[in-house]
Parts: structure tokens; C-alpha cells; sequence
């Protein structure tokens, strides 16, 4: 599962996952989980993504994905919400 989180940094307009790139990831056989209202700044809704394959989930959910794909560095929040395990 790739979990992609909602950025939290003020005024950023980037997401690390579009909902064409889900369809591309799941064509590869990956799973895409965005968080919820990942991308209302950019235009894409949680039902593009679910459209393009995608199931949605909330932070706890997205930050304990196998992979998580963000634009921006996660917070110390963020990153104990991950998965333990080697890096």
C-alpha cells in the first residue's frame, strides 16, 4: 500500500500522488491510499482518487503504509504514526 498524506504546509499546492499517478501505481499492482481531502487545493477530490482506484483513508491509516509518498519532510507527529521497522 502506498499512502499518500495531506500536505500540511501552509500555502503548498504540490501532492506527491495525482489521481492519474494511482492509476499508473495500479496498473504496477500497488495499492494507493490517499488521506482524506488530501488535494482540495489542487482541484483533486477524494472522489478523483477513488475513480482512478484509489481507497481513501484518514492519517492513521496513510502514515502506516508500507510506503508513504510525500512532497514534503513529515513532522515528528507524522513520522510516529509510521510503521516501525528498518528504514
Amino acid at each position: 500500500m502506498i499512502g499518500t498524506p495531506k500536505e500540511i504546509s501552509p500555502g503548498e499546492q504540490l501532492v506527491a500522488v495525482t489521481p492519474k499517478t494511482a492509476v499508473q501505481l495500479g496498473k504496477l499492482g500497488y495499492k494507493v491510499m490517499p488521506e482524506t481531502g488530501t488535494c482540495k487545493q489542487t482541484g483533486f477530490l477524494d472522489d478523483n482518487y477513488q475513480q482512478a482506484g484509489a481507497t481513501i483513508g484518514d492519517a492513521t491509516e496513510v502514515w502506516n503504509a508500507d510506503i508513504v509518498a510525500s512532497v514534503n519532510a513529515p513532522t515528528s507527529e507524522q513520522i510516529s504514526l509510521m510503521k516501525p521497522g528498518p528504514y
